[in-house]
């Protein structure tokens, strides 16, 4: 029998996940020399992607499938994915500014997406590969 009347052990969790994600944005502040908007905007989608890493994970334990080498390209170019905000600002894009100047060719979208689609394409080739080495039939 539980005596105590708090009760608030979820907000406790709300108030300790946005003091977690401050100081991880602070991080990226400093790590990367971005503004702490970006650093939220980018924050956000790394943790999103760690906890898809850690559903895999999860789920590569309790399972007889392989999850690891099927999903392990794409979580690599989605880690990519969610530095796009960081690389943006980098690159010398501004919402703030009306008129792009100059931009690297690490913040465009086709360069970010030739990456994405480059990760992906290798890894999975290295994947078949290896799949197929092993096979002695097609």
């Amino acid at each position: 029998m539980n005596r105590s009347s708090n009760n608030e052990i979820g907000g406790m969790l709300v108030v300790l996940g946005g003091l977690l994600l401050v100081g991880f944005a602070v991080w990226i502040m400093k790590t990367f020399d971005v503004p702490f908007g970006i650093a939220t905007e980018s924050g956000i989608k790394i943790i999103v992607w760690a906890l898809a890493v850690t559903g895999a994970l999860f789920w590569s334990h309790h399972s007889d499938f392989n999850v690891i080498k099927f999903t392990a390209p794409f979580m690599v170019s989605m880690f990519w994915y969610s530095l796009f905000p960081v690389l943006d600002y980098n690159a010398g894009i501004r919402d703030d500014f009306p008129i792009q100047m100059d931009i690297n060719w690490y913040g465009t979208a086709f360069w970010q997406f030739v990456i994405f689609l480059a990760i992906n394409v290798i890894g999975y080739g290295i994947i078949y590969y290896f799949h197929r080495r092993n096979n002695y039939y097609w």
